[in-house]
């Protein structure tokens, strides 16, 4: 079983600078240097190759799980399923409840401007417990999130092969885990434009862009690297009398609130979650136009939804590329829980 580990670097070619590179937030510090490197907004950031590559290897089989120090959401941005990764330092659009733990996903960054580092606390609150929602990033001098760093080192010991790509290795206890498989004498890979300090005990370390290396991987292995599109899932329920929710959901049913605002006839009010309440006639279409926070430009969309009792969810697929929405009808179900994360599968019509 292989599995990633990805550091900082694999994010670069999308405008987001690292730490320990050439033009690193570190290195740049450390040498007085003035950063002369153009910078992309992580809410407006495209996925890279890397991250292209990677979701293509999970959703083949070739590879089983993702490690991540990365805080910029680039990977589940690209598709991979939150359930696919342990996002070792957090996720900036992602926050959870103090008290029960649910995740709320969001277009935006959770954090509260002005907060003091080590102050998380978003001032949303839970809509099942009423708790206090927190954001997820790991700052130095702060312990990972317990239930992450287990599910990591649980996959971490079932690799044969560790890959670590734009990681300096030098942060603790993340680089552990990537020690873990060298100590089992299981087989590391290490591709990173520095050298590290697990260069001496890799099965294969390069020196190279990762972009390139990925690229390379793939085209023998002979994996399509299937282009960028934004993903997004809307599951809409309607009760008897016409009364019809509409919840904004990632593909394990974690609210993800992605929808700047949804009109039917007139605004409807939304609150914290992404979640929409209207009436309307049983057995009626509707036009529900839904409006996004367009990071990426993205368009509304008018959805025409039948007004039948029952749920139906939608997955809602944005070409960048070519400025268009793709609607499809799908159906998520569970699995059974494996490392206490549910995975679901989606069935399209």
């Amino acid at each position: 079983m292989s599995a990633f580990f990805t550091g900082a670097g694999i994010s670069t070619s999308s405008g987001i600078r690292d730490f320990r590179g050439p033009q690193g937030v570190w290195t740049c510090k450390a040498t007085g240097k003035k950063v002369t490197m153009k910078t992309t907004p992580v809410s407006r950031a495209i996925p890279t190759l890397t991250h292209m590559a990677i979701k293509s290897l999970l959703d083949c089989g070739k590879a089983k799980f993702l490690i991540s120090q990365n805080t910029d959401g680039l990977h589940v941005k690209s598709g991979v399923s939150p359930s696919q990764i342990a996002e070792l330092h957090g996720n900036s659009n992602l926050e959870r409840c103090n008290k029960c733990e649910a995740r709320y996903y969001r277009d935006f960054r959770v954090r509260k401007r002005g907060n003091k580092v080590h102050n998380h606390i978003t001032d949303r609150k839970c809509v099942k417990c009423g708790g206090s929602l927190r954001d997820t990033i790991i700052n130095f001098n702060e312990n990972l999130d317990q239930d992450v760093l287990e599910l990591a080192t649980a996959h971490s010991w079932e690799a044969d092969l560790m890959i670590s790509l734009g990681s300096s290795l030098t942060v603790s206890p993340a680089n552990s885990l990537v020690g873990q498989v060298a100590n089992r004498q299981k087989h590391i890979a290490v591709i990173n434009m520095q050298k590290t300090e697990y260069d001496k005990y890799c099965t294969v370390h390069c020196h190279s862009k990762v972009d390139y290396f990925m690229q390379k991987v793939c085209e023998y292995l002979k994996v399509e690297i299937r282009p960028w599109r934004l993903t997004r899932f809307i599951n809409i329920q309607t009760k008897s009398k016409g009364t019809t929710t509409v919840a904004c959901i990632d593909d394990t049913a974690t609210p993800f609130n992605f929808l700047k605002s949804l009109t039917v006839k007139k605004p409807i009010k939304v609150n914290s979650e992404g979640t929409y309440t209207f009436k309307g006639t049983l057995d009626k279409p509707t036009n529900l136009h839904l409006e996004f926070y367009s990071h990426y430009k993205e368009p509304a969309l008018d959805l025409e939804v039948p007004m039948k009792q029952g749920k139906t969810t939608y997955k809602l697929e944005y070409n960048y590329y070519q400025s268009e929405w793709k609607v499809t009808k799908v159906e998520l179900k569970e699995k059974s829980k494996q490392a206490n994360t549910t995975v679901p599968d989606i069935d399209v019509d």
